[in-house]
């Protein structure tokens, strides 16, 4: 449901939403205020009930996805995919916010190198927080054993850098496009020649951890993953309304399943058996209270 594609789009924008009205709301208008870029949206709703679905099929200049049940991200992003024809393509998060000239500023960044595949903005919480987004290095096996042993703090991969000063943000920003190992997944722009050199989106990947397979994969196909300075995106983080138990769950079969594809079927041994043991011991600890 909603309009022809866009031949001469700039960005093709690839929205999944699942019970989200209000961000949604807020996705649209913010899109719709984009500065500089011609832009065609998709969205595919997986399943709402919350009045998500109605809204959307109000909104004449987007193309709507509507599916009776969860399809989850990957898979969804893919079902967009099939629908766009511009040479960029943007995929983000319900749960963010974007000042109006974010894709432009996107775009620019690929339009300067074409060895730039993907790139993301820079991320703040919803209280302001740096998110240092990009300046994570890859999870290792040894991360996971030792985050499943409770020691993982003492590596320090998710310690948050003391916050900047303005002097020092501006000197940060003066820095420019940054290299980075790979970018958060709620908001991020790539090429779609990036995309179809490595075989699109892969579908096992529900939620979590695709972020992380995809910038692997562009850094596979000859491509770079760059930050780029001067935007500043506000994402809340745990927007998708998920049980506790079933994230737990798709949480882990993601990481094994990203293990495994990138490091080797023992590095995924080594993982799930890590993983066994924490649950375990999570289980003795409930039992003795």
């Amino acid at each position: 449901m909603g309009p022809p594609p866009k031949a001469d789009a700039d960005v093709s924008v690839v929205l999944v939403a699942t019970n989200a009205r209000a961000d949604v709301e807020r996705n649209v208008e913010q899109l719709r205020a984009q500065e500089g870029v011609s832009l065609e949206v998709v969205v595919v709703d997986n399943g709402s009930s919350d009045g998500t679905r109605e809204f959307l099929e109000q909104q004449r200049d987007l193309l709507l996805i509507a599916n009776t049940q969860n399809q989850w991200l990957n898979p969804a992003r893919n079902q967009g995919l099939a629908h766009i024809t511009a040479p960029l393509v943007m995929f983000f998060a319900p749960d963010t916010a974007m000042p109006p000239d974010t894709v432009l500023r996107l775009k620019e960044a690929l339009d300067r190198d074409p060895k730039v595949g993907l790139v993301g903005p820079r991320l703040f919480g919803q209280h302001g927080h740096d998110m240092v987004n990009g300046q994570f290095p890859y999870p290792t096996v040894r991360w996971v054993v030792a985050d499943a042993l409770g020691v993982a703090d003492r590596m320090r991969r998710n310690v948050l850098p003391p916050a900047h000063s303005e002097a020092e943000t501006a000197q940060i920003e003066q820095t420019g496009y940054q290299d980075v190992p790979f970018v958060n997944g709620s908001l991020l722009l790539m090429r779609r020649a990036a995309l179809d050199a490595i075989g699109g989106l892969d579908p096992r990947f529900l939620f979590d951890w695709e972020e992380l397979d995809l910038a692997r994969r562009v850094y596979k196909a000859g491509y770079k993953v760059q930050l780029v300075p001067g935007t500043n995106v506000m994402h809340r983080g745990k927007g998708t309304p998920v049980l506790t138990g079933l994230r737990e769950k798709i949480f882990l079969d993601a990481e094994r399943l990203y293990f495994r594809k990138h490091h080797g079927a023992a590095a995924a041994g080594v993982v799930w058996l890590s993983r066994k043991a924490q649950r375990a011991r999570r289980a003795l600890a409930a039992r003795r209270q």
